[in-house]
């Protein structure tokens, strides 16, 4: 592990996490709906997910998975689908964007959906396959790669998050909320059709 392959590493993180996916939107809208601090339990859950899924590739899943014949084209096939259904449910549930009539989404939803997030497992199979290359020391690179993940993924899911519970705060009490709220499932659709075809 040297200075090149840890700043590699950073940089690997910070765009994987930060750029928008299932995870950024489900936060965002979670943050619109009940705001930040009612989404706290679900950004954990996300992060104890991560790190599952981290583990799991590095004990071969990943390697498994790919080496099926359509593998990662059936598990690309499965998630996309799951995050249309999620986008369905947040589309129906416009109007109820005061967050008051059901119960935000929690910590086992959270890391729940990692295993049906397409982008979640193209981003830890890729960084297992990069930087915890079979070595010596493979199990503490896999360690080292997975907490570097997470302390770059905290603050991007925080920062989504927030923006949500920022809108809510702005727009509370009208139907620009509800509106915005729909803009959301849209959005939560549109990332799912990045992975249709890659």
């Amino acid at each position: 592990m040297t200075a090149a392959w840890f700043v590699s590493l950073v940089l690997f993180s910070f765009a994987m996490a930060a750029t928008p996916g299932p995870n950024n939107v489900l936060m965002t809208a979670s943050g619109l709906a009940h705001g930040f601090v009612r989404t706290i339990p679900l950004m954990a859950g996300t992060l104890a997910g991560i790190a599952a899924l981290f583990m799991l590739c590095g004990a071969g899943v990943g390697a498994v998975i790919a080496s099926l014949p359509h593998g990662v084209a059936w598990l690309r096939a499965l998630g996309v689908a799951y995050v249309f259904y999620l986008a369905w449910r947040l589309w129906r549930s416009a109007g109820l964007s005061d967050g008051r009539s059901r119960a935000p989404l929690g910590f086992w939803y959270g890391m729940g959906f990692q295993f049906a997030n397409p982008k979640a497992w193209m981003m830890t199979m890729s960084g297992v396959s990069m930087y915890a290359v079979a070595e010596d020391d493979y199990f503490l690179r896999l360690l080292v790669v997975t907490v570097v993940f997470l302390a770059c993924a905290l603050p991007s899911i925080a920062l989504w998050a927030a923006c949500g519970g920022f809108l809510k705060t702005l727009l509370e009490g009208g139907r620009r909320l509800t509106w915005l709220h729909r803009a959301m499932a849209i959005a939560t659709a549109s990332s799912a059709l990045l992975f249709i075809g890659g």
